[in-house]
């Protein structure tokens, strides 16, 4: 029997096999790792990647009947995750964690769960470990029946001030999905924390005061690269997850120099405009270095709309760094949202021309331009969250059927737009024709 069971929750009641929006529960794995090596029998389900439905999983729970149970949550699985809480065995213990716990944590103790319950708000490798070991050495700051929420902030002796020091070991995510180029890709965080602050984000700076912007040094990711390809020699691309790796002129020299040092590897990472505009001169050396694709996001075309969600960065900006990315060869894939609160047929026309104007570009040079688009969802504590509910009705999460080959993002709280369900479908549908797979 496992002493922890730890839970990637799934976004569907049925069940959906992943695809190439999959991204490994790194969280869990480092969550894992922590316990694992200080001697703790701990294993990871990871209901994404195999598809499991939620009846499949409290079944894999409740067979497994570990003495803990693990579970991240999100907005867009709330009532899904807590379904699953609410039907496993009575002798098992629960603990859930996500962004959303810093605003749902009074709603999560009032679930009718059999068992005492832990709501961990912040990062959850160390206290996790001590939960389990029933050796807790903080106070909970909200108690309710059988739940108690925890907060990991940067006074926390559970606040991982070095990220350094954190070990990842991979057997507990997959290492064998293959990304949209058909390559055996792995995953890696090189960063915590976000310093921007887009009104529309649960990563927001300002609803995650409790927290620090924090970084690894870039010796220390190059030791993991390093034990990828030594303990993973199938491994022929790498995706680098979060916003800050490439954040400065300096970080993107410093990516450059790394990565010429595994030739073997090509590599993918997250990027900002506003950070690319002042490191155009660097792009060529990007490319030479393996960086086959950046994923930005841009949102929208509108200066309107952009404005409205503290957006950063003008739309000539866009089009000027999209453009040189791609004749430097570096494909890329771009993020928008339609139907942001009061946004009109005008602000969504221009999300799509500016869309089609890259994408046309990325034809010409022969260089894949991808786009990604999606309804726009309101998430726990945003700024835009709270507009709606300050100005609108009631906000409910449900799934959308119309998935635009993107079934793990298809999920809606209702239209918050100046225009219908069916205008944003026909946009959706002319921006999909440009997703480039």
């Amino acid at each position: 029997m496992y002493d922890l069971l730890l839970v990637n929750s799934p976004l569907y009641s049925e069940g959906q096999s992943n695809n190439e929006d999959y991204l490994p529960p790194i969280g869990l794995a480092y969550i894992a790792t922590y316990a694992f090596d200080k001697g703790k029998r701990v294993s990871i389900l990871d209901a994404i990647n195999r598809g499991l439905s939620v009846k499949e999983v409290i079944d894999e729970i409740n067979h497994s009947n570990p003495t803990y149970l693990g579970i991240n949550l999100f907005s867009t699985n709330y009532e899904l995750v807590k379904k699953i809480c609410e039907s496993i065995n009575e002798n098992i213990k629960i603990l859930i964690g996500g962004n959303i716990t810093t605003f749902c944590y009074k709603d999560i103790s009032e679930w009718n769960t059999k068992s005492k319950t832990f709501i961990v708000i912040g990062e959850g490798e160390k206290i996790v470990f001590d939960i389990i070991s029933d050796n807790i050495q903080e106070q909970a700051f909200y108690t309710y029946q059988n739940a108690y929420t925890y907060m990991v902030n940067k006074e926390s002796v559970y606040f991982n001030k070095e990220l350094d020091l954190l070990h990842l070991n991979r057997r507990f995510i997959e290492n064998g999905y293959r990304n949209v180029n058909n390559q055996i890709e792995n995953s890696i965080i090189t960063s915590r924390g976000c310093p921007f602050n887009c009104a529309y984000c649960g990563s927001a700076r300002s609803i995650n005061k409790h927290t620090t912007v924090r970084r690894r040094t870039f010796h220390n990711i190059n030791q993991e690269l390093f034990e990828i390809e030594t303990n993973n020699p199938d491994v022929t691309c790498v995706r680098v997850l979060d916003d800050l790796f490439l954040m400065d002129n300096s970080s993107i020299s410093k990516a450059a120099k790394m990565f010429m040092l595994h030739p073997k590897l090509s590599w993918r990472a997250m990027a900002h405009i506003h950070t690319l505009k002042n490191g155009v001169d660097l792009f060529n050396s990007l490319y030479e270095s393996g960086c086959s694709e950046l994923f930005i996001g841009i949102e929208s075309g509108s200066k309107k709309i952009r404005d409205f969600i503290d957006k950063k960065g003008e739309i000539s900006d866009i089009i000027d760094v999209i453009q040189r990315l791609l004749r430097a060869k570096i494909q890329v894939k771009a993020y928008f949202i339609l139907g942001f609160p009061d946004e009109t047929e005008e602000d969504i026309e221009a999300t799509y021309q500016l869309a089609k104007q890259l994408f046309e570009y990325s034809k010409q040079v022969d260089v894949k331009f991808r786009v990604s688009s999606f309804k726009f969802r309101p998430y726990h504590g945003t700024k835009l969250y709270k507009y709606i509910s300050k100005h609108r009705h009631n906000i409910k999460l449900s799934h959308d059927n119309k998935t635009y080959g993107k079934d793990s993002f298809n999920f809606t709280g209702g239209n918050f737009s100046c225009v219908s369900d069916d205008l944003i479908d026909e946009y959706m549908a002319k921006m999909d024709e440009m997703r480039g797979d």
